[in-house]
């Protein structure tokens, strides 16, 4: 089944459909589905919530998830306009392997691996190593996320 294809931007690091020809691409790889379990926020509780906030946010199609307790997404988003340390390497790495395992789950890869790294002083870089059931490879993939961006 194929999905449409979602690009991030190299220099504002946002992610948008891709289009070629007037049409929308798709593609069979895996990108768009990381992209999305990575950066749709995920509900959190009452004790992962930032700065004693209030907004738990979480994505609305969980409401109607069949499986209960599944849900899309993942809490990176509690980790914005931290100090990337070691503690927030190590949380972000946490975050983003809980939002791929339901590919693991799903029969969808054998393994996920995820290293997060610092790639500047307010933006870190998630590299995602996937291997598909039967493949004897890994498939990469690599995105930037600008964690200390000030949201409007």
């Amino acid at each position: 089944m194929s999905d449409i294809e979602l690009k991030q931007d190299p220099i504002t690091l946002e992610f948008d459909i891709e289009f070629a020809n007037g049409d929308i691409v798709t593609t069979d790889d895996l990108e768009t589905s990381i992209i999305i379990s990575l950066f749709t926020d995920k509900r959190a509780n009452d004790d992962e919530l930032p700065d004693k906030g209030t907004d738990k946010r979480g994505y609305w199609g969980d409401e109607f998830e069949l499986n209960t307790g599944d849900q899309l997404g993942s809490l990176l988003w509690t980790l914005e306009r931290r100090v990337i340390d070691e503690t927030f390497l190590s949380k972000a790495k946490k975050y983003a392997k809980d939002a791929l395992q339901w590919m693991i789950d799903d029969g969808v890869a054998e393994s996920v691996d995820v290293i997060v790294e610092r790639y500047s002083s307010d933006t870190v870089a998630i590299k995602v190593d996937i291997k598909k059931p039967g493949d004897v490879q890994l498939t990469e993939f690599q995105l930037k996320w600008k964690a200390q961006e000030i949201k409007r």
